[in-house]
């Protein structure tokens, strides 16, 4: 009996570690926007980058995602300031150069193309990854000892 119990103590620890890649995956959520989850925690692109190192297709989706993030954020930043300064002369002195808020809304509506762009990259990159988890073998497992239809056993389910 210590010996049938041991070697379901083994099985099951193994059967763990076997079905554990299947809570690796990546929760895409879109809600005012597109978030990422993992495991709970919140995912930014630098460290989804990080995490799809194992998976090439994935990878490569996510860093042109991620580059795309990075020059929209630029953009933003860059366009908002324009505007912004624009908005602040034109309060402080009466009047100013319409030019940079022109150049500012221009930039601002590229970012907002490129962060549409990089939110899609980086879902289909998400669905790689998923997917590559989901190909190698990675299934749930559950196993069970006890009484089952024709007395006592293991039953281990895929």
């Amino acid at each position: 009996m210590k010996t049938l119990i041991l070697f379901f103590l083994l099985i099951s620890g193994a059967l763990d570690l076997y079905s554990q890649n299947v809570s690796d995956s990546i929760e895409i959520r879109i809600s005012s926007g597109v978030h990422f989850r993992q495991h709970g925690k919140k995912l930014s692109p630098g460290k989804m980058l990080e995490i799809m190192k194992i998976n090439n297709e994935a990878y490569r989706e996510m860093e042109s995602a991620k580059s795309k993030s990075d020059l929209s954020w630029i953009f933003g930043v860059s366009g908002g300031f324009l505007i912004g300064w624009t908005i602040g002369k034109e309060i402080a002195q009466g009047y100013s150069n319409k030019l940079p808020a022109g150049v500012g809304a221009i930039l601002s509506i590229a970012s907002f193309s490129l962060a549409i762009s990089s939110d899609k990259q980086a879902r289909v990159a998400a669905e790689y990854y998923n997917e590559g988890l989901r190909l190698s073998g990675t299934k749930n497992v559950s196993s069970y000892l006890g009484l089952c239809e024709h007395g006592f056993g293991l039953t281990i389910s895929f």
